[in-house]
């Protein structure tokens, strides 16, 4: 099929008048065995460099009394996509429709891709991956993965990123078999793990180890020890400061696991020392933990939502605008957490007096100052590179000046076991079983994305009654993500990277915002669905290192609970919700 441009027209329908563009028109026709010709155009809006509108029609042939050669009007049989319902990137055109054509079919989700050849456009058809059973067979990598999370926590009762890893690339060495060609089905996950989103993750993701490691070396959380000392809080007061505390931290760190390894033997033995209610006093570190996962532009979480949400020329949503956006979700949710801390943290507890000057430093408190750096700078330029350098070389300047480490503890050499130390090769050390479990993961995306898996069930979405409308969309996606989150037991990385391009599609069909997106992934998967008990790696850590039930540890964890309530007011009421496009 060969195509060319034929003229620039103003497309008007389906348009208020303020959003008219010029358009380029390509044309192509097909002719079939069965005396028909199939007509089809891809609109395409010059300035803004994206498709905006896709249809197919039916004519008759000349001879029949329809139209005439080399004519367009008469009887036809239209089938349009609206201009909101399908947005693929330039260079590429998809069919709507599952439409017989003589003795060849085009087929729902089929790609094509547009090449120039001379004056004129072909279109050769995009390779499609096939599973022996149908398309279907294609989410074995996936039932896989969550087999072996449930069996890894539920199970097992562990929790550690190298074996998430490991779940991943298990699921896609069997899920392969199930492919009719095993090359093109590891072609197809390597395409995946080689994209500019998979890519970009990583790369943060270990330059975020360093700093996150700098930050733990200083030991942040004595500081807060040492403001409680000194003000002299109890009961419920400690609770919702323990709270406050773990928030900065874990915004600090970008780890929400680590700010609890870090935040429970210092915060929570002292809170009980002091009158708080042990149910609540759990629930504040790990609700302080969640917080930063989802707000700190240096969590893997937040790097993961901004990353698989795109802008409708390609770019990933860029993580200091999706911080910036978030910040009014997280303030609004954590204020109403400290207060309710404060008010009910204090209950059944038993004051025994004294203080814990042990876990006190105040000199690690000028380390705030690299961590205000980083995010001032990751927002207000909106690059995280940029935040991340700042962070980095100020903190290191700022801790050894204020002798919280030593040279040896930046960047050394242990010639005893011939390898380089310190906080630098910590980081990355640290921060390497995360990436792997990103490479996994986007290595399944890749085939589900070439099966037409994601694209199918987005359309699946989008043509139910329910997604009609944004708001209708928005509330399908928020159930989606939940559940993703529930099944891969609350590693919100992973089910950020696994719904996060389904809702893409959806978000980017409905013009709503990538900032907008993003949040809703990440506040979602960082709310309700990430603290069920026996289902949750947070909830497993938090009981282990107190000894409580998880179901005391999710039932103290209000800021879970508070933040989905928040997200979902949020799209109840259209608050926050911002158009791509005007």
């Amino acid at each position: 099929m060969d195509g060319e441009i034929t003229e620039r027209y103003i497309r008007l329908n389906g348009l208020p008048r303020a959003n008219r563009r010029v358009c380029a028109r390509v044309s192509w026709k097909q002719d079939t065995d069965a005396g028909k010709t199939w007509y089809g155009r891809r609109s395409e809006a010059l300035r803004e460099k994206r498709p905006a509108y896709v249809s197919m029609r039916r004519v008759d042939m000349p001879g029949e009394g329809s139209v005439k050669p080399g004519g367009t009007a008469g009887i036809e049989d239209l089938i349009p996509v609206p201009a909101n319902k399908y947005f693929v990137l330039p260079g590429q055109f998809l069919f709507a429709e599952k439409i017989p054509t003589g003795n060849k079919e085009t087929v729902s989700g089929q790609s094509f891709t547009l090449r120039k050849r001379g004056n004129s456009m072909s279109m050769s058809e995009g390779k499609k991956l096939e599973f022996r059973g149908g398309i279907g067979m294609s989410l074995i990598p996936v039932i896989i993965y969550v087999l072996f999370c449930i069996v890894l926590f539920i199970g097992f009762k562990a929790f550690n990123m190298e074996a998430l890893a490991v779940g991943g690339f298990i699921a896609l060495l069997i899920g392969g078999l199930f492919c009719t060609s095993y090359k093109d089905f590891w072609e197809s996950a390597v395409k995946g793990i080689s994209s500019i989103t998979a890519v970009s993750v990583v790369v943060i993701l270990l330059m975020v180890g360093m700093f996150s490691s700098l930050i733990k070396l200083c030991g942040l959380s004595s500081g807060f020890v040492w403001i409680a000392n000194q003000v002299g809080m109890k009961g419920g007061i400690f609770v919702a400061f323990t709270f406050l505390a773990t928030c900065i931290v874990s915004t600090a760190t970008g780890s929400s696991i680590g700010t609890m390894f870090i935040a429970f033997p210092i915060f929570y033995p002292a809170g009980l020392l002091l009158g708080a209610n042990e149910m609540f006093m759990a629930g504040s570190i790990v609700s302080g933990a969640i917080f930063g996962d989802n707000l700190a532009p240096i969590s893997d979480t937040t790097i993961a939502s901004a990353s698989t949400q795109t802008f409708k020329d390609g770019h990933p949503a860029d993580i200091g605008g999706v911080v910036a956006s978030r910040v009014k979700y997280s303030l609004v949710a954590g204020g109403i957490t400290i207060v309710l801390f404060a008010l009910l943290g204090g209950m059944g507890g038993s004051y025994q007096g004294g203080s814990v000057d042990a876990a006190s430093n105040p000199a690690s408190l000028i380390m705030l100052i690299p961590v205000v750096a980083m995010l001032a700078v990751s927002t207000k330029t909106r690059n995280i590179y940029a935040g991340i350098m700042v962070g980095l070389f100020s903190g290191t300047m700022i801790g050894l000046a204020a002798g919280l480490f030593g040279p040896s503890d930046v960047f050394a050499n242990d010639a005893a076991n011939n390898a380089a130390v310190g906080f630098l090769i910590d980081g990355v050390n640290n921060i390497l079983p995360t990436c792997a479990l990103v490479i996994s993961v986007f290595g399944i995306m890749g085939v589900l994305n070439d099966a037409g898996m994601l694209n199918l069930i987005a359309d699946r979405i989008l043509s139910s009654d329910m997604a009609k409308t944004v708001k209708g969309a928005e509330l399908i996606c928020m159930a989606g993500i939940s559940l993703t989150t529930v099944l891969l037991g609350g590693v919100t990385s992973a089910s950020i990277l696994t719904f996060g391009p389904i809702l893409n599609k959806i978000g980017s069909a409905k013009n709503i915002h990538p900032y907008r997106r993003a949040n809703l992934l990440d506040g979602t998967a960082n709310s309700l669905p990430s603290i069920i008990p026996f289902l949750s790696v947070f909830v497993f850590i938090g009981a282990a290192l107190t000894g409580l039930s998880p179901v005391v540890v999710a039932g103290g964890t209000l800021y879970g609970f508070i933040l989905f309530a928040v997200f979902l007011a949020a799209v109840l009421t259209g608050w926050g919700c911002k158009k791509e496009t005007e």
